[in-house]
């Protein structure tokens, strides 16, 4: 059951490093309240985080780094398709994070592929 999917996902064997853009479908305009604050609590319990606010977008979620110009950084966006996650990091970052991630989210209304 796959309930995700990816626009880009290239690893460099050579550093170890991934680029990553996921979309995780969630059904967003499904969410409760009780949804949101439980993605909050899903977003600031993730390895990595930051917090909100770059230089770019004062408003986006960030892990790792909050600079698109400097790696490692990971960042989520609302989408009308669910919540895409973009961001160059270390591929061992990326398999923990997306592992927290998954197991935490799946509990929130979403569609299956």
């Amino acid at each position: 059951m796959n309930w995700y999917y990816d626009n880009q996902y290239v690893v460099d064997d050579s550093t170890q490093t991934i680029t990553i853009d996921r979309v995780y479908q969630l059904s967003l305009g499904s969410f409760s309240e009780d949804d949101w604050i439980r993605l909050e609590r899903i977003y600031k319990s993730l390895p990595g985080w930051v917090g909100y606010g770059s230089p770019s977008d004062p408003g986006l979620p960030y892990w790792f780094g909050n600079n698109e110009e400097i790696k490692p950084f990971l960042w989520a966006s609302l989408e009308p398709q669910g919540i895409q996650v973009h961001g160059c990091l270390t591929l061992a970052d990326w398999q923990l994070w997306s592992a927290h991630f998954e197991d935490e989210a799946l509990q929130l209304p979403h569609y299956e592929i």
